[in-house]
């Protein structure tokens, strides 16, 4: 928090004085004063500032806050002011080539002829009938996390230098602003997620009979994660190979027959490398061991370890493509984590 603040009022305000006017400082600090509170108590009413806070110091038309998406692996509009975000989101999908001007890290202060030169922006602004526009990149450390595009001043105006100059100075507050938003965002679904799986651990811990609590595990599994298929896998030491001991959207058949070995297909890989593994689309990969009737897209498969023993193996899996965030895999290390010292106590409990 103190680095925060430390870095908040690093801006040498001679140096701003110098550049603008008074009364724009005076927008400037309320823009700052503005949005710093919502920083700390929600992520969306932050992006949401932003966006209007830039169109309300430039006078513009049109801004979009662009989020990377680990799942689609493409930057996509998380607000967007004078564009319809739905018609955004689907032109970048559409037109993936697109995504390739989102990948500099570099800002793009661009005028419809000047885009000519960069054919994915051109076809955007064409698209769009965008005249002027800026892209800035957000970055959290050393990587950037959000675009914000800024087109199109009401009054038709291509931007100018001096525009440009309260651009540069508002950006690194809109940085810092957004860093902390996104951090406090961490913290609280982190501390939510923290409270589910104690929950889920006081409901296994009263059921030590095996089957049933590998039948409570693919419930919740079912439910944290709404997928459509889980299932939970044992290691068969004298095979060297993974017994799916239970599933839900699996047929029987499927069930009974199948014996991934150690080392194949993604549950296999999983337990051979002892980490969690995420596919965003399993048609796409050739580890992926499957019912031929299977009409799944995504797969996420984390390893049930106790001391450095490999007890089995939790599988998800979902219909939709890209299902599964970086956050999904955090949280699916950490069940599998708690998962397994509670099944390999029950397991144990049962041979006595």
């Amino acid at each position: 928090m103190k680095n925060f603040f430390k870095e908040l009022f690093r801006v040498n305000i001679q140096k701003i004085d110098e550049q603008i006017k008074t009364r724009e400082i005076v927008s400037i600090l309320e823009e700052i004063s503005s949005l710093l509170p919502k920083s700390f108590e929600n992520f969306f009413d932050t992006t949401w500032g932003i966006g209007s806070s830039i169109m309300h110091l430039f006078n513009t038309t049109k801004s979009v806050i662009f989020f990377y998406d680990d799942r689609k692996e493409l930057y996509l509009p998380l607000f967007s002011f004078g564009l319809d975000k739905n018609e955004v989101n689907n032109f970048f999908l559409k037109n993936l080539s697109s995504k390739n001007f989102f990948l500099t890290g570099k800002q793009y202060f661009l005028s419809k002829s000047k885009a000519k030169n960069y054919p994915a922006v051109n076809n955007f602004f064409r698209n769009f009938n965008i005249k002027y526009g800026v892209f800035e990149p957000l970055m959290l450390h050393d990587k950037v996390i959000a675009y914000l595009f800024v087109a199109d001043k009401s009054n038709g105006e291509d931007f100018n230098n001096h525009d440009m100059k309260i651009f540069n100075i508002m950006i690194p507050f809109y940085k810092l602003i957004l860093q902390n938003a996104i951090m406090h965002q961490k913290e609280k679904k982190r501390a939510k997620d923290l409270e589910h799986l104690r929950k889920i651990d006081r409901l296994l811990i009263a059921n030590l009979e095996p089957k049933k609590v590998i039948d409570l595990i693919i419930k919740k599994l079912v439910e944290i994660f709404n997928v459509e298929s889980a299932s939970v896998l044992l290691t068969n030491k004298k095979n060297n190979c993974l017994d799916i001991y239970s599933a839900y959207g699996e047929s029987e058949e499927f069930v009974k027959k199948t014996k991934i070995p150690i080392g194949k297909g993604v549950t296999g890989l999983a337990a051979k490398e002892k980490k969690t593994i995420r596919v965003n689309n399993v048609k796409r990969d050739k580890r992926y061991i499957a019912d031929e009737t299977s009409k799944m897209n995504s797969e996420m498969a984390a390893p049930l370890i106790v001391g450095e023993e490999i007890i089995g193996v939790l599988n998800i899996e979902a219909l939709e493509k890209a299902k599964f965030s970086s956050d999904d895999e955090i949280l699916f290390n950490d069940f599998a984590l708690n998962a397994a010292i509670i099944l390999n106590r029950a397991l144990k409990s049962n041979k006595k």
